[in-house]
C-alpha cells in the first residue's frame, strides 16, 4: 500500500546503525502508531456511507409553493349562481290533474294549464285567457263547456277590481245575463258579444268589445271601466 511504503523509506533513511537502540525502537512504534491511525481514517472513509439528498422535502415545498398560486380568491370560491325565481299556481277544474304547481316566474296561463296535463275534454277553453301571466298563490279555474262562470274572487282568473271595490264584468267569461247589467248593452248586443268569442275566439283586451256590431268609440268608452278580461 501507499502509506506502507512511504513509511519504510521514511525509516530507511534514518541511519539505524547510528541510533542506539532505545531510540530505534521508538522511531518503530511511532511509525506503528502513524500507521494504525491512517489506515483507520482511511477504512472510515471507505465504510461511511454517500452523503445524500432528501427529495421529499423539496418536493413538498414546492408543491406547496404552487397550490398557494393558484388558489382562487375567497369571493370566485364562495360565488354561487342564484335559483331562478318561482310561483305556485293551483289550476282547477276541467283540467287532466288539478292540483298546486311551480311554476317559473312570468309563465302564463297557457303554462298553468301545461303544467296540469291540459285541458279535459269537456274544458271551455274561451273561457279562459291563455296568453295572461300567472301571479304567486292564484287559481286558475277552467270551466266545463256549458258551466255557468263563478262569482270572481281574489287570484282567480279573469277576476279584476277596479279602485273602488266592485266587481268587473269579464267579457270573455259571462254570460249574456251579466252583459246585460252594462249600461247600453241589451239582449241583443249581449248575444252578439257571446257569438263574436266563441267565433272570433276571446278578447284579448276590453277595447275588443269594439269588433262586436253595435259597439262603437262612444259606447266603449262608457264601458271601459266596468269591463276586464
Amino acid at each position: 500500500m501507499p502509506f506502507v511504503e512511504d513509511a519504510q523509506r521514511v525509516t530507511s533513511r534514518v541511519h539505524a546503525g547510528n541510533v542506539p537502540v532505545p531510540a530505534r525502537l521508538g522511531i518503530a512504534a511511532l511509525s506503528l502508531v502513524v500507521l494504525v491511525l491512517v489506515a483507520g481514517n482511511v477504512f472510515t472513509a471507505l465504510t461511511q456511507p454517500p452523503l445524500s439528498i432528501t427529495k421529499g422535502n423539496a418536493s413538498s415545498e414546492a408543491a406547496y409553493d404552487s397550490s398557494e398560486q393558484v388558489q382562487a380568491p375567497s369571493s370566485m370560491r364562495d360565488a354561487t349562481p342564484a335559483a331562478p325565481a318561482t310561483v305556485f299556481v293551483y289550476v282547477s277544474g276541467a283540467v287532466a290533474s288539478p292540483g298546486v304547481y311551480e311554476l317559473a316566474q312570468g309563465s302564463r296561463v297557457v303554462d298553468a294549464v301545461g303544467a296540469a296535463g291540459g285541458f279535459a275534454a269537456d274544458a271551455s277553453q274561451d273561457a279562459v285567457n291563455l296568453a295572461r301571466i300567472v301571479q304567486d298563490g292564484e287559481q286558475v279555474a277552467i270551466p266545463i263547456v256549458g258551466q255557468e262562470p263563478a262569482a270572481p274572487v281574489e287570484g282567480q282568473v279573469g277576476s279584476t277590481e277596479p279602485s273602488g271595490g266592485s266587481s268587473l264584468v269579464n267579457i270573455n267569461t259571462a254570460t249574456e245575463a251579466e252583459l246585460e247589467s252594462l249600461p247600453g248593452i241589451g239582449p241583443a248586443t249581449a248575444a252578439k258579444i257571446v257569438q263574436s268569442r266563441e267565433a272570433e275566439g276571446p278578447f284579448a283586451s276590453p277595447e275588443d268589445l269594439m269588433r262586436v256590431s253595435g259597439i262603437g268609440q262612444k259606447k266603449y268608452a262608457s264601458l271601459a271601466e266596468l269591463v276586464c278580461v
